[in-house]
């Protein structure tokens, strides 16, 4: 009570002036405390905003990073590391992956915090993890471009694999068919065969295939009309042996019949023959000089007993072979009984 009284009396005591100046004062004082307690809330409240935006920026990038890590595994890049050097036309695009891949997958991520510093402090952390996951997320589309690469550098080499398969097996194919001209048994698989030909240097004259698979199909479809027409040659060239194997038996059998109709005349005249020397020994037999006259007949009987072809006495001409081989030829063609009775006696 007392107070107020001497606060009463204080202020009765000031003038006007006084007064005036005192109560201005008291109500900048309390301004500036409302003002300063409301900066105080609004850093607050900018600051809590800014842990936010932080924080939700911090938790993209982590999930980012966690996920880069196994980037390997992604369906975009996973194909491609399985391909091998060998598997593609263009062997730098594999090496350019496993460069990019190993680079991303190993570089360190950002160490941040949402929580020290005021909101101007926190923004900037803010935008350097926007940084920071928007550059890591160029580096993988680098990463998942490389990766397309390979895979399109592999199906480049598998296409023309293919292709060049196709026109080596189409060229193959072509001389198998214009080396059996005239050597089949059936010359319908010659003509499967062509029918065969004709598609697959359609397939390799279109440029808009892409898919080697159609070059395999195609490529396909002439194993089994050169198998017929190599199966084919094969049967013709067995017919034509046995056909010659049954001429050649024919012939054989032919000579074999001529020979033993010649014996058999041979034959009758050798008899023939000594029936008459025969004849002559008993005439001459009894008169001087029958050891000539013997001699004479024993020299006709031999004479007579050679075959007619080389014996003069019977129109032939040519001399005679006493030779073993000579004697063994007459022996097996003509069926001279002399010449084998040599032979027998060798």
């Amino acid at each position: 009570m007392s107070g107020k009284r001497d606060l009463t009396s204080f202020w009765s005591s000031l003038s006007r002036q006084r007064r005036l100046t005192v109560a201005v004062t008291a109500i900048v004082v309390v301004f500036l405390l409302i003002l300063l307690a409301s900066l105080n809330l609004w850093n607050r409240h900018q600051a809590a905003v800014a842990q936010g935006e932080c924080r939700i920026a911090k938790e993209q990038y982590s999930t980012f990073e966690s996920r880069a890590k196994h980037l390997d595994t992604d369906s975009d890049v996973q194909p491609a590391t399985v391909i091998t050097a060998s598997q593609v036309a263009d062997t730098k695009t594999v090496d350019t992956l496993h460069a990019k891949l190993t680079a991303f997958t190993q570089k360190s991520p950002k160490k941040a915090s949402c929580t020290i510093g005021n909101a101007a402090t926190i923004r900037q952390t803010t935008v350097i993890l926007h940084k920071s996951l928007n550059d890591r997320n160029t580096a993988k589309t680098a990463v998942v471009r490389a990766a397309r690469a390979v895979v399109a550098s592999r199906d480049a080499k598998s296409l023309a694999d293919a292709k060049s398969s196709l026109s080596k097996a189409v060229k193959a194919a072509q001389g198998t068919l214009d080396s059996s001209h005239g050597k089949v048994a059936n010359n319908k698989t010659r003509e499967t065969l062509q029918k065969s030909l004709d598609a697959a240097n359609k397939v390799l004259a279109d440029k808009s295939v892409k898919d080697p698979q159609k070059y395999r199909d195609a490529q396909a479809t002439l194993a089994a009309p050169v198998k017929a027409v190599n199966d084919s040659v094969a049967a013709k060239a067995a017919a034509d042996k046995a056909a010659e194997q049954a001429q050649a038996h024919s012939r054989s059998s032919a000579g074999f019949s001529s020979s033993s109709s010649s014996s058999k005349s041979y034959s009758r005249s050798s008899g023939s023959g000594s029936s008459g020397s025969t004849t002559q020994r008993k005439t001459t037999g009894s008169t001087p000089g029958s050891g000539t006259s013997s001699g004479t007949s024993n020299q006709r009987s031999s004479s007579s007993q050679l075959p007619a072809a080389s014996n003069p006495s019977f129109g032939g001409s040519a001399p005679l072979d006493d030779s073993h081989d000579g004697m063994a030829s007459r022996c097996k063609v003509f069926g001279e009984q002399a010449a084998c009775d040599a032979m027998s006696g060798d």
